[in-house]
């Protein structure tokens, strides 16, 4: 179908590319990076490739833990020896520290922001509004996990990440409502007005 059509369209690009390093003689001293920023159709709790391929093969191992593209710099950074500058978010991927758990946070776009124009679609400012603006919800990745609170309607909704490769048991899994509160604490650090978000949270959980 057509993703598996995208997909091998895909890979016929990059043995293409690694064929070119390999005949221009630059693969020994190349660093090539695979990532995407989303699933398709937008997602953001779908599972996407970010692999790293390092010159003559070095570093090569699976991460079995949550990564995020914020770790793509400061992985870049260690590997040619320049110490991670403090305002720079994510880790490096050679960190011995790289398996531990962590919470990884993400966004979503307002529901209704898009206007279709004649020359393609546009945001509508006019609907870009405090308290939030552009946001209508934020998600946090812990294991497993996926937990989104979405902001207008105050509800936190849990699903599962599907083919999640390093799960862990349910007892070790945090209460929703911290998960939460971790969400509103980042909102009010970076300036939003988090009033309007009614606590206790309603938590749904999928089936």
């Amino acid at each position: 179908d057509f993703y598996d059509d995208a997909i091998l369209g895909y890979d016929d690009i990059i043995e293409s590319l690694m064929e070119k390093l390999e005949k221009r003689r630059i693969s020994h001293n190349t660093l090539v990076i695979i990532c995407t920023d989303h699933g398709q159709r937008w997602t953001v709790d779908d599972r996407v490739p970010l692999m790293f391929i390092f010159p003559e093969g070095e570093y090569s191992k699976r991460i079995r833990a949550n990564v995020q593209n914020l770790d793509i710099s400061p992985t870049i950074l260690d590997y040619i020896g320049i110490e991670q500058p403090a305002w720079m978010g994510g880790m490096s991927l050679l960190s011995s520290d790289v398996e531990s758990p962590r919470y990884i946070l993400s966004t979503t776009r307002k529901h209704g922001l898009i206007t279709n124009l004649k020359h393609g679609p546009q945001l509508d400012l006019r609907k870009n509004l405090p308290p939030f603006y552009s946001i209508g919800s934020v998600g946090v990745f812990y294991h497993q996990k996926y937990y989104k609170l979405i902001l207008e309607e105050s509800i936190l909704a849990i699903s599962d990440i599907e083919g999640h490769t390093a799960p862990c048991s349910e007892s070790e899994l945090p209460d929703p409502q911290e998960i939460g509160q971790m969400i509103i604490d980042h909102l009010e650090e970076n300036g939003f007005d988090t009033s309007s978000i009614k606590r206790p949270l309603t938590v749904q959980t999928a089936q």
